[in-house]
Order: structure tokens, then sequence, then C-alpha cells
């Protein structure tokens, strides 16, 4: 009998409780879109999925509004893809 019980049929990726499964880096305009996407995937994976949306701005360290005030000041260095302030650099 193919595919017989408890038998692995292929590899497969252990998840924990609590790790990111997926992450999304999106323009504003797409947000919706990509929620009611996330949602319709969330049926493809066995147990409970939460979406959360993160106030950082891409891979910074910047909440989207002090991100905005960093560049309007040109006060932004652009450090690899994480990026730093001025202030961060002179004084670590």
């Amino acid at each position: 009998m193919w595919g017989a019980f408890r038998k692995p049929q292929s590899t497969v990726a252990r998840v924990h409780i609590g790790e990111v499964i997926m992450s999304n880096h999106i323009k504003l305009q797409n947000k919706l879109h990509v929620i009611k996407a996330l949602q319709r995937a969330k049926f493809k994976f066995p147990g409970h999925q939460k979406i959360h949306i993160s106030k950082k701005w891409g891979f910074t360290k910047f909440i989207a509004e002090e991100y905005e005030d960093i560049v309007a000041k040109k006060d932004f260095i652009p450090c690899a893809r994480f990026g730093s302030t001025y202030r961060e650099v002179l004084h670590p």
C-alpha cells in the first residue's frame, strides 16, 4: 500500500510555536491584497497562524514615521540593507 500510515512521504520543515513562517515586504497600497492572500494561505498549514503587521520600515530598526522623519532631515546612512543614523555612527 503506497503512503501507508505514519510513513514519511517527503522532507518536512520543523516549525516551533511562535516561529515566523512567512515574511513579506510590500508597498502600502498593496497591504489589503497581501492580508487577504495570507488569510487564504493560512488554511494550507495545520495549526493556528497569526498575521502580524510590523510597524518597522523594511529591514531597518526604525518605525515607519520615525524613518520618514530621519530621511527628511537627511540623517540616514544606508548601511548594507539595514541602515543607521549619523548619531549612531559618530557616537555608538
